[in-house]
C-alpha cells in the first residue's frame, strides 16, 4: 500500500510541486489561512452577502435550482426574495456541500480558491509548454497572484474569479486542440467557456475573439488555416455556448419579471448615459481606488515596455496571434465602455481585463525568448525578484482591507449583527420572523449576517412617512438597529416603545403591537 503511494508520488512532476509550494507559500504570506475564516466584510461586503444570501437560501429553504432567493424581501410586492442574476451553479453547488458537512463560509472560500488555483496551474502548464522556461511560466501564472484584486477575490464569495479561471482553463484546452486537432479538446474548451460565461458573461471577451477567428478561417484557403481546419463544423460548439448562455439569461429575465425583484442589473451600465463631469469623477475615483488594486505601479511600467516591444515585433508572430493582440484589447475597451460606471469602486469588474495582461506577457516572453541572454540565470533571478517585490506590495495593500475606513462599518456596526443569531433565538425571535434592519444601505449584509429575512434601507425609504408602517403591515415583526444614533429620528421614535434586547451596539424592538 505504502509502495503504491510512493510510486504515484514519484510520478508527480517537480514543476507542479514547485508551483503548488509557491502558491501555498504566497497564500500563507497573504494571511489567507486567517482571513478565509472571516465573516463577509471589508470592501464589497454588499456583493459578498448577495452571493451568500442565495447560497444560504438554497441550503436552508431547500429551493430548487431554478428558484434562487435572497434575504431581502424585494420581490412579490415585499413578500419574497425571489430574484435571479448570474447562473447559480456555484451557489447551488456550495449549498449541496453544506447539506453534507454543515454550513461553512470557509468551505465556500476554499472552493473559490481551489478554482483559482486550478486556473493558475492550467496557465502555468500552458506557459511552460509554450515558453520552455519555468521561471517565465511562473511569472505569467503567479504574476496574477500578486494583484490585490486577484488575491482578494480568489478567496471570496463572488463568481468573478471562478468565471475568469474557467476561461483560462478553456484556453488551455484550445492549446491542446491546436496541438492534436482532436474535437474532444475543442468541446472541452467550449464547456469551460460556457461555465465561465454563465457565471459572468463578461469573462467571454476572449471567447468572442476566438469565435471571430473561426469565421475568418472559414473564409481562408484550407492550406492557410491555422487553428480551425474544418471551421464550418467546428463553429458548432461555439453556437452551443451562446445558446446555453442566452437560455439562462432569458430565464433569469422571465423569473425577475415574474417576481418583480432585481438584486443585480443583468444589463449594461454604459459611459454614454452619464455626463462629462460624472465621467471625470469615475476616472478620478478609479485612479485612487481600483487601478492600484489591479496591479502595482511597477507592473504597469513593465507591462507598458512589454506591450511596446510586442507591437514592434509583430512580424515575428503568426497572423492569429496578432489578431488576438488587436481584437481582445478592442473587446476589452468595449466592455469598459459598456460597464464604465462600475469601474470607480467596483474593483471586481476589472478582473476580466487580466486577459490582456496575460496576452502581452506570453507574447513578450515568446518573442524575446529566442535571445539566449534573456534565458540566463541573471535574468531569471531578476524575474523572480520582481515577482517577490510585487508579492510584498500586494500583501501591504491587502492587509489594509481589513482595517481603517475600508472595514470600519463592519468593525463598528455589523460585527455584532453577525453574532445575533443565537441571541435572537434566546429571546424568542424565530428564524422565519421578518425584520427591518437599519441602518443598512445594502441589499443583504445585515439580513444575511443575522440569518433573517426582511427589509433594509436599500429598498425602503424610512425617511418617508408611512414606509415603516407599510413594512410592519407586510409582516415585519422586529426592528433591528445597529447604530443607535438613528433612534433620534422623529419618524422612528414612535416605533421603539417595546425594546426586546440590547447586544453590544445593537438594539432590537418589537413591532408586532403596531401591525394594523
Amino acid at each position: 500500500m505504502k509502495t503504491n503511494f510512493f510510486k504515484k508520488l514519484s510520478k508527480i512532476k517537480p514543476g507542479f510541486l514547485f508551483f503548488l509550494a509557491l502558491f501555498v507559500a504566497m497564500s500563507f504570506y497573504y494571511k489567507l489561512d486567517r482571513t478565509m475564516f472571516y465573516r463577509p466584510q471589508s470592501l464589497h461586503a454588499w456583493r459578498q452577502t448577495d452571493c451568500l444570501s442565495i447560497t444560504q437560501n438554497y441550503y436552508q429553504r431547500n429551493n430548487s435550482f431554478w428558484e434562487p432567493e435572497i434575504y431581502n424581501q424585494l420581490s412579490d410586492d415585499g413578500h419574497s426574495g425571489k430574484t435571479a442574476g448570474e447562473f447559480p451553479l456555484l451557489y447551488y453547488g456550495v449549498a449541496l456541500l453544506w447539506k453534507l458537512v454543515g454550513k461553512s463560509e470557509f468551505l465556500y472560500r476554499l472552493i473559490v480558491l481551489s478554482i483559482s488555483f486550478t486556473g493558475l496551474f492550467a496557465l502555468f502548464k500552458f506557459s511552460k509548454e509554450v515558453l520552455k522556461n519555468n521561471v517565465q511560466a511562473l511569472f505569467v501564472s503567479l504574476g496574477l497572484y500578486t494583484s490585490v484584486t486577484y488575491v482578494y477575490y480568489s478567496a471570496n464569495f463572488l463568481p468573478n474569479i471562478p468565471a475568469f479561471s474557467l476561461a483560462v482553463m478553456a484556453w488551455y484546452f484550445i492549446w491542446m486542440f491546436y496541438k492534436t486537432n482532436k474535437a474532444k479538446f475543442l468541446w472541452t474548451a467550449m464547456f469551460f467557456f460556457a461555465l465561465g460565461m454563465l457565471l459572468k458573461v463578461s469573462s467571454g471577451i476572449s471567447f468572442v475573439a476566438l469565435m471571430g477567428w473561426a469565421f475568418i478561417e472559414l473564409l481562408r484557403k484550407k492550406e492557410k488555416r491555422i487553428l480551425f481546419k474544418k471551421p464550418l463544423r467546428q463553429l458548432l460548439p461555439f453556437f452551443a455556448v451562446i445558446i446555453s448562455v442566452l437560455a439562462w439569461y432569458l430565464y433569469a429575465g422571465y423569473y425577475n419579471r415574474l417576481h418583480q425583484g432585481y438584486y443585480t442589473f443583468n444589463n449594461v451600465w454604459p459611459i454614454w448615459q452619464i455626463s462629462d463631469k460624472k465621467i471625470a469623477d469615475i476616472i478620478h475615483r478609479a485612479n485612487l481606488l481600483t487601478r492600484p488594486a489591479f496591479m502595482h505601479i511597477s507592473m504597469y511600467y513593465v507591462l507598458a515596455v512589454m506591450w511596446v516591444y510586442v507591437m514592434a515585433t509583430y512580424k515575428k508572430r503568426s497572423v492569429f496571434l496578432n489578431y488576438l493582440l488587436i481584437v481582445i484589447p478592442l473587446g476589452s475597451i468595449l466592455y469598459v465602455l459598456m460597464w464604465f460606471q462600475a469601474f470607480d469602486v467596483h474593483d471586481y469588474y476589472w478582473i476580466d481585463l487580466y486577459v490582456n495582461v496575460l496576452l502581452v506577457w506570453i507574447l513578450f516572453f515568446k518573442t524575446i525568448g529566442t535571445h539566449k541572454w534573456f534565458n540566463s540565470k541573471m535574468v531569471n533571478i531578476l524575474i523572480i525578484g520582481f515577482l517577490l517585490f510585487n508579492t510584498v506590495k500586494c500583501n501591504q495593500l491587502l492587509n489594509s482591507r481589513y482595517s481603517g475606513w475600508k472595514n470600519s462599518l463592519y468593525n463598528n456596526h455589523f460585527r455584532a449583527v453577525g453574532e445575533l443569531g443565537p441571541v435572537l433565538l434566546k429571546h424568542g425571535i424565530k428564524p422565519d420572523d421578518k425584520v427591518i434592519s437599519i441602518p443598512d444601505g445594502s441589499i443583504n449584509i445585515t439580513l444575511y449576517l443575522m440569518n433573517r429575512q426582511g427589509y433594509t434601507n436599500f429598498n425602503s425609504n424610512f425617511d418617508k412617512p408611512g414606509t415603516l408602517q407599510h413594512r410592519i403591515n407586510e409582516d415585519a415583526k422586529y426592528l433591528v438597529v445597529n447604530d443607535t444614533s438613528v433612534l433620534n429620528d422623529t419618524l422612528l421614535r414612535p416605533f421603539v416603545k417595546y425594546p426586546v434586547l440590547t447586544y453590544k451596539n445593537v438594539k432590537v424592538f418589537d413591532l408586532r403591537p403596531y401591525k394594523k
